[in-house]
């Protein structure tokens, strides 16, 4: 009998180490505890999971006191009032330094079989418990959260996810540098590169990869700044630099029109009919491109890619792909936006075609371009914008050409995903109509990432509930 107890009790004790261990092993994968996300109670659950953040922010935009708290949509509290009425931060909420420039959070805990593939939205906050302190960034009450862009993350349901975060809090205004003297090969020319950077990355430079948008005609940047600014700040666009590349001059003639001619136009110029919009200008190639000089655009758009984008990432020290580097114009920079999306799509994902020259060669980039080049579908966005007392030479060829995109190219452009048209009624062919549009372009071709509410892991009826309990 006592044989039989004993091993009823080794039973036992092997199976209780059995389990014992199994956890520690689930800790040790996992890297969490498999708690409920309100941390209320450490109950296993059936599948663990979590989140890990890190957060990339130069440490010497922080002042001696500040801290870095992260608020999740499990749990917003991030700071408590102390007994003796000061704020303090809640332990799960600070980040731990771990050098470089970074800052980790603790693991944020949640049930994968209810929360996979939902989206989590994240806020940063900075700050400090000694009022006025923050001299660097000052705030009102010690604490401040991040400008710009709202951070959602899909959680994938596994036990290490780890989500990258380049948060900025205080500043609120863009740079403008300019890079003066910059060499084409392609062109045998030089020009002023104009370099615009939001807010976002004059706070926080550290390396990461950015939207870069190469702008024809790039000296009036400087006349965008502020919008580009206010896009930025109300966290409607994604963090994009604007690459302004500004009209050569040529060696022999300070007169840089035909040099702006000959880089923007995709073709030679050649007489033909009937005029687009019953405008003979627009077929007098004599006037237009004296001595044929026109037809250079692919070399420009060589110079852009090959030269410019290379020397811009250089030296803000940032990284792009095909996928977040665009192109925009206005007039033939308009055109050219649109034949570099459409022919060149690895390269330029997507394009603002302000006021294009779409009647160029009548109306050759519908006749020609269109059905000789098919960018590979998902990779080609154009916006399409043109002024309603811009002409029939303006607007007509700017209407066929978006109805003949959606038309013959609909597996490639869909109206209100991939492809746009906005006609600004009253506005002219002139700069501040196409600024006026901007604010609109800038948001629809480079969205922030906002889910629907509906897929987030609080749902839009609590968002409610709790605005409604507030006010």
């Amino acid at each position: 009998k006592m044989t039989k107890k004993m091993k009823k009790i080794d039973n036992g004790a092997a199976y209780y180490l059995l389990m014992a261990g199994l956890w520690v092993l689930c800790f040790l994968v996992c890297g969490c505890c498999c708690a409920h996300p309100n941390n209320s109670t450490t109950t296993p659950s059936a599948a663990c999971a979590s989140l890990h953040v890190v957060v990339h922010y130069p440490e010497s935009r922080l002042c001696a006191t500040c801290e870095l708290l992260i608020g999740t949509d499990f749990n917003w509290t991030v700071v408590a009032v102390s007994p003796d009425g000061t704020l303090a931060p809640t332990p799960n909420a600070v980040l731990t330094p771990a050098g470089s420039d970074r800052w980790v959070s603790k693991p944020i805990p949640y049930d994968a079989a209810t929360h996979k593939g939902k989206w989590i939205e994240l806020t940063l906050i900075r700050f400090t418990s000694q009022f006025g302190a923050d001299t660097i960034c000052p705030v009102n009450g010690g604490l401040i959260r991040n400008m710009g862009e709202r951070t959602f993350v899909q959680l994938d349901g596994t036990c290490n996810q780890t989500a990258d975060v380049y948060p900025f809090f205080c500043t609120r205004t863009g740079t403008i540098t300019p890079l003066a003297n910059v060499a084409s090969p392609q062109l045998n020319n030089t020009r002023t590169i104009y370099v615009y950077q939001p807010p976002s990355l004059v706070e926080n430079p550290l390396p990461r990869t950015v939207h870069m948008v190469a702008l024809s005609d790039g000296q009036i940047v400087q006349w965008m700044d502020s919008a580009l600014d206010a896009s930025a700040l109300a966290g409607v666009a994604r963090e994009t630099v604007v690459v302004g590349v500004a009209t050569a001059y040529t060696n022999n003639n300070n007169n840089n029109t035909q040099q702006r001619m000959f880089e923007l136009t995709f073709s030679k110029c050649h007489d033909c009919s009937p005029c687009p919009g019953g405008y003979a200008p627009a077929c007098n190639c004599s006037d237009l491109a004296p001595n044929g000089h026109s037809g250079g655009s692919d070399l420009y758009l060589d110079f852009v890619t090959q030269t410019v984008f290379p020397l811009v990432r250089s030296k803000l020290r940032v990284h792009t792909t095909g996928a977040t580097q665009g192109i925009a114009g206005y007039s033939l920079g308009g055109l050219t936006a649109c034949y570099a999306a459409y022919t060149r799509s690895s390269e330029f994902s997507r394009a603002h075609c302000s006021s294009p020259s779409l009647w160029w060669n009548c109306n050759e980039f519908e006749r020609r371009v269109i059905p000789n080049h098919k960018p590979v579908p998902g990779t080609s966005a154009l916006y399409l914008d043109v002024g309603s007392a811009e002409g029939a030479i303006m607007t007509d060829p700017t209407r066929s050409v978006y109805h003949a995109l959606a038309r013959e190219r609909g597996d490639v452009y869909v109206v209100g995903r991939t492809l746009w048209l906005d006609v600004g009624q009253g506005d002219y062919h002139e700069p501040n109509s196409w600024l006026r549009r901007m604010y609109t372009a800038v948001p629809t071709l480079y969205p922030s990432v906002t889910p629907p509410t509906t897929e987030r892991v609080r749902e839009a009826s609590a968002e409610l509930l709790m605005s409604a309990a507030e006010g």
